[in-house]
Formats: structure tokens, C-alpha cells, sequence
């Protein structure tokens, strides 16, 4: 998502609104470095200029980026996701320094040991502690919901299978990276004639497809629960989201050490 909003900020504006101008068009695509394929189903709702929170999101992004591009060194941003996930799309915007520390979710990274106070404080609003969201989470063997980011992140984790009923916002092209990209779940795609309701037929089917047997259905539970062990290994002490966020701290300490000596 930071992707999309960094090139709409920095020189792609104008691809992406030839095609959000065209509403409900499928045919024609964006292209982004790194990214796949896009059409105007896939980019957050505020890119579409008919949406009612386009003044208010659009105007918001467009000051924060351009606090990024001031000053001399390439701005450090962390990033709620890890590296086997989203490397390639990370890596192709070269004028910041990204620090990958994710998944960070509710709960300390699913490690069932650590019952430290760390882990306490990090629990879910519904639930006493980490462990008991952790089984929580483990009993569904499949999600349908929207589909904003941190939901997401906890089924990539828990290796849950996704049905997206995407609404608004980053929920669309989340979306489209759990159908097309990770292949971990599907979107419901058969809206009535007004284009508002999707009818039971369609949540049925693509909940059979999900939960059901058949070649798609097992190779999305199969790709679900590669999502999870990747993320547990970059999760896990000495794993890539463990060093990048040590190293992250033990540079801004040093940066920290280094203004309080000048000053």
C-alpha cells in the first residue's frame, strides 16, 4: 500500500487517475515498478476522484511525502510486513531506507513460550492475553471480512485462508494481493445490478472454494500456511523483521549518542 501512495505522490499521478477516471474499467492497467498489474478495481478508493474522502486522504498523503523528500539522507521508514513478503516491491523504490520489522500484530509473533509482560501489554482489546487470541485465531479455518491491513497480517500469520469483501481504502488492493499475488484466498466479484450488494450466492461459492477440496482450494490453504512459516521465521529471534529491528535501534542510538555530544 505505501508503494502505491509513494508513486501517486512522486511523478504517477497522472497514470493512475487516467485509469480511477474510468470507473468500473478492467481493461485498461497500471503499472508500477514492482507491482503487479493494476486496474481501477485494484487502487485504494480515495484514488477514485468521485469518492467522498478523496479531499480529505489524498491532500494528507501528498504533505506527508513530501516531509520525506525534504532533507539530505535517504528518510529510514518502517514497515508493518517482512521480507519474504513484499521484498521486490520494497526494494524498488531506491530513495528510502525501508526497515521491515513485521508482522506486528496483537500478539507476541505467535511464540506460545513467551508469556513475558511485553506480551501481556500487546494483547487484543477482546481477549486476557496473547495465548488465548493465538487459539482463537487457530480454530477458524477460513476469514470473510474486508480485509484491512492488520486482519490481514493476522491471517497471513495464522495461515488462515481469505474470502476479501473489500469495502473501501487499502481494503481493495489488499484484496488484490490475497487473490493474485500471495494466493492465499479469493474476492467476491458478482455485484447486483445497482453495483452495491453481493448477493449470498456469491459469498457461498467462494466460501466452498476456499474450504472445499479441489486444486484451487488446496493450493490456497497450502500457499496460506507458507505465509504463516515464513512469517514465523522472520519473527523468531535472529530472523530477518528480529536484526532489522535491532539494528534500527542500535543506529538511532548511536545517532541520538552523536547529537547529545555536539550539542
Amino acid at each position: 500500500m505505501f508503494s502505491i501512495y509513494y508513486y501517486y505522490c512522486n511523478g504517477y499521478e497522472d497514470v493512475i487517475k487516467n485509469v480511477t477516471s474510468q470507473s468500473c474499467d478492467t481493461t485498461s492497467f497500471i503499472q508500477l515498478p514492482g507491482l503487479p498489474q493494476l486496474t481501477d478495481r485494484n487502487v485504494p478508493s480515495f484514488f477514485n476522484l468521485e469518492n467522498k474522502y478523496v479531499f480529505l486522504a489524498l491532500p494528507k498523503l501528498q504533505s506527508q511525502f513530501q516531509q520525506l523528500k525534504e532533507g539530505g539522507n535517504p528518510k529510514v521508514v518502517l514497515v508493518n510486513t517482512y521480507n519474504a513478503l513484499e521484498l521486490e516491491v520494497l526494494r524498488a523504490i531506491g530513495t528510502l531506507h525501508w526497515v521491515e520489522i513485521g508482522p506486528l500484530v496483537p500478539f507476541r509473533f505467535l511464540d506460545a513460550k513467551n508469556h513475558n509482560s511485553y506480551d501481556k501489554f500487546c494483547r487484543g482489546d477482546l481477549f486476557r492475553g496473547s495465548e488465548e487470541y493465538v487459539q482463537w485465531l487457530n480454530s477458524k479455518e477460513m476469514f470473510l471480512y474486508s480485509l484491512g491491513w492488520n486482519s490481514t497480517l493476522e491471517s497471513l500469520v495464522c495461515g488462515i485462508p481469505m474470502v476479501a469483501f473489500p469495502q473501501f481504502g487499502d481494503q481493495i488492493t489488499n484484496s488484490k494481493l490475497v487473490k493474485d499475488v500471495w494466493k492465499v484466498g479469493v474476492r467476491v466479484t458478482k455485484i447486483n445490478e445497482e453495483g452495491i450488494f453481493v448477493e449470498g450466492g456469491e459469498i457461498k461459492k467462494c466460501l466452498k472454494l476456499v474450504m472445499g477440496g479441489g486444486q484451487r482450494g488446496d493450493g490456497i490453504r497450502k500457499n496460506a500456511k507458507k505465509c504463516k512459516d515464513l512469517a514465523m521465521e522472520s519473527s523468531k529471534e535472529g530472523g530477518s523483521s528480529d536484526k532489522n529491528l535491532e539494528a534500527f535501534v542500535e543506529e538511532f542510538a548511536k545517532v541520538k549518542d552523536q547529537k547529545w555530544m555536539d550539542s
